[in-house]
């Protein structure tokens, strides 16, 4: 496959992961009447097992630091996604320095997944100031924290990662061969 090609996959990806975050979290404000003020009442999907619960997400990741107060949360979100687009940008780049050839490609997958679901989040936040949760999973009255989409494909994204991080070979740079 060509570059282009691979390229242009990389891109519909991104494009992909954004798309269906973001249209979830405008089909979830549709069916909790967002009029700004929704019902709090979950839609069972399997029983109690999986339900949507409409959550406005001030926090990180699963709710995470969602009690913060507004000026501390937008400092620490702000600090975290530049950072956050910063290794992946450094991450993009380095990859051929990182990973085998035969991984490469899959590197990029995941980091396409990340990037399209962070960037699904960093709209939602600019666009309404919180994100849109909704995926909610349980048994007997242990919750997980609820999540969305774009969540999903960040830590997809990072689970396939780690994996060829962890399971596959790094290139491990050549010595010099010493001056005789």
């Amino acid at each position: 496959m060509s570059i282009l090609k691979f390229r242009v996959i990389l891109i519909c990806i991104v494009i992909g992961t954004f798309s269906i975050d973001m249209y979830s979290k405008w089909l979830i404000l549709q069916m909790f009447n967002y009029i700004p003020y929704p019902s709090s009442e979950p839609i069972s999907i399997i029983g109690d097992f999986f339900r949507f619960t409409y959550v406005r997400n001030f926090g990180i990741t699963f709710g995470l630091l969602n009690n913060l107060p507004k000026e501390q949360a937008v400092i620490l979100l702000s600090t975290t996604s530049t950072i956050a687009l910063g290794v992946l940008a450094y991450f993009y780049k380095n990859i051929h320095t990182i990973l085998k050839e035969k991984v490469i490609s899959i590197g990029k997958v995941s980091l396409a997944m990340i990037f399209g679901g962070a960037l699904g989040n960093i709209i939602d936040r600019i666009i309404r100031g919180f994100v849109v949760d909704f995926l909610d999973f349980g048994v007997t009255g242990y919750r997980w924290y609820t999540f969305n989409m774009a969540d999903t494909f960040i830590v997809s994204g990072c689970i396939l990662l780690g994996i060829l991080l962890v399971f596959f070979e790094l290139k491990v740079p050549k010595k010099p061969k010493p001056l005789p």
